[in-house]
């Protein structure tokens, strides 16, 4: 789930998750609840290379759509992501949310996102990303 870290949290200009409602708890922290049942993962020994995978982006500066509203980028990243991955040593990460193509390394790590988006993201000469 998406974590704004207490950035603006109007909904109302936005189209992501307009029909999801956490009846059980704060909106505002439904990242945390998300993100806490990955922690006994995290504890277990990992060998060889790991790969990690999330719906949302980790990291807040991957690239997001030019067509998002201001903001949007709030509503589609959890950055608590990015320090888990770190703590089980991922050297590839594949995300979703954001719309964009991207395949790019920051600090050691590999961040891989390939749109599934409608037909005229899909060239038939665009190669798989991952």
């Amino acid at each position: 789930w998406h974590s704004r870290d207490g950035l603006p949290h109007d909904r109302s200009n936005y189209k992501f998750d307009t029909l999801c409602r956490w009846p059980h708890m704060d909106d505002e922290k439904v990242w945390s609840y998300f993100t806490q049942l990955n922690h006994r993962f995290l504890e277990l020994p990992l060998f060889g290379d790991v790969l990690s995978f999330s719906a949302f982006a980790p990291k807040r500066s991957l690239p997001t759509s030019s067509s998002a509203a201001a903001g949007e980028e709030n509503f589609v990243c959890c950055p608590a992501l990015d320090h888990q991955l770190r703590a089980v040593r991922s050297r590839l990460h594949v995300y979703g949310r954001t719309g964009v193509r991207h395949l790019g390394t920051e600090d050691g790590v590999t961040y891989v996102h390939h749109s599934l988006g409608g037909s005229e993201d899909h060239l038939p000469d665009h190669p798989l990303m991952c």
